[in-house]
């Protein structure tokens, strides 16, 4: 007997291998059993089962593609650039917004998994998915055709770890705005300010007894 196609509304067709696929993925992120591998993997599955322009698709791709994503990212990673060298120029100081709050992106994701049958996840569990998220793409160039604009950094601020745009403005001064953010109940820093840590290198996400770490080299 054949798999079964289902169509569901939001999502493209899939079969009943790929959503045994899609229901091991839920299983061992709601145990918090995953990693930053499994997210990757979670991700690559999902951004099939997404509508355009929502945050798993994007981020999705983002995650699958890196410098090579052309899609809302790099248009919003763009606009951004275009917004401080206008602020630059004329001296006026502005705020850019995360390409998607932390609640857009849960309620997509949970949206998928309801979609399926399968249950939402806690906002801990989000946390930890964003925080993944964030490792995965810790470190990629922000380019416009070969031109390299600036990039994606792993920071810290207050309570939040944070995908940090960082964009070398016209004046050549580096500017940081949020890309994605959860809270942070992953790690302690010592002499902790408001102002925001980047971390260049060695940040690596460990699961230890199903709780994240974030290790820095």
């Amino acid at each position: 007997m054949p798999n079964i196609l289902l169509i569901k509304k939001g999502s493209v067709i899939t079969d009943i291998k790929e959503l045994q696929i899609l229901k091991s993925f839920h299983h061992k992120i709601e145990q918090n059993a995953f990693d930053a591998k499994d997210i990757y993997s979670f991700f690559s599955s999902i951004k099939k089962l997404a509508k355009k322009d929502t945050p798993a698709f994007e981020l999705g791709d983002f995650i699958m593609q890196r410098e090579k994503h052309r899609g809302y990212i790099h248009t919003y990673l763009l606009d951004a650039k275009a917004k401080l060298d206008k602020s630059a120029k004329e001296k006026i100081a502005i705020a850019i917004d995360p390409v998607y709050s932390f609640d857009e992106i849960a309620h997509n994701i949970n949206d998928i998994m309801v979609l399926h049958k399968l249950s939402s996840f806690k906002d801990e569990v989000i946390c930890g998915i964003v925080l993944c998220i964030i490792s995965l793409l810790h470190d990629v160039k922000i380019l416009n055709k070969k031109e390299q604009l600036g990039k994606l950094v792993f920071s810290i601020q207050n309570d939040q770890i944070i995908l940090s745009g960082v964009i070398r403005d016209k004046n050549k001064i580096d500017i940081f705005f949020p890309i994605i953010q959860t809270e942070n109940t992953f790690c302690k820093l010592e002499n902790q300010t408001n102002e925001p840590i980047l971390f260049n290198d060695g940040v690596k996400i460990k699961n230890i007894h199903n709780k994240l770490i974030v290790n820095f080299n």
